[in-house]
């Protein structure tokens, strides 16, 4: 029983790199979904339908290229967790010089499994349950900011 956050704390030392790479991958992304929140609230306050249809692309646009974003870098962060688990990197190197590509994520899994891997998991779920709110609280600050900023560049024209 004692074993388990031993290596849990020596796995997530080996895993700092790419946990910093992943929250700094999120500075673009709260920014985009700032900007769509504040595109959104000034698509909200418009009464007239031609004067919100560029708003209207720009917030699909911004909020599209966010999720896209999130996903790739979770997607990146779900990979490279999974890696430094050496069993995984082991069969994975193996897989791929057989077949010529990576582990799919049913054979990720299995492996894992095999090889008591949890904490991986554990980890994995535990940073993308609170990016999200890391994400998503500061990008309602964000567009609070840009709204505040824009309403007194306003005053001064």
């Amino acid at each position: 029983m004692k074993k388990w956050p031993n290596d849990f704390w020596a796995f997530l030392f080996e895993s700092r790199d790419s946990l910093f790479a992943y929250f700094r991958n999120l500075t673009p992304i709260i920014l985009l979904v700032g900007v769509s929140i504040l595109l959104k609230s000034q698509i909200k306050s418009e009464s007239d339908w031609s004067d919100v249809l560029f708003p209207s692309i720009l917030f699909v646009w911004t909020l599209a290229t966010a999720i896209i974003l999130f996903l790739l870098n979770v997607l990146d962060l779900q990979h490279k967790l999974i890696q430094a688990f050496p069993k995984v990197k082991e069969y994975e190197k193996v897989v791929k010089e057989s077949r010529g590509k990576r582990l799919s994520l049913r054979e990720t899994i299995r492996c894992l499994r095999e090889h008591n891997g949890g904490k991986q998991v554990f980890i994995f779920l535990v940073v993308y349950f609170s990016s999200i709110c890391i994400t998503v609280l500061p990008a309602m600050a964000t567009a609070a900011s840009y709204r505040k900023i824009l309403s007194e560049f306003g005053k001064m024209l």
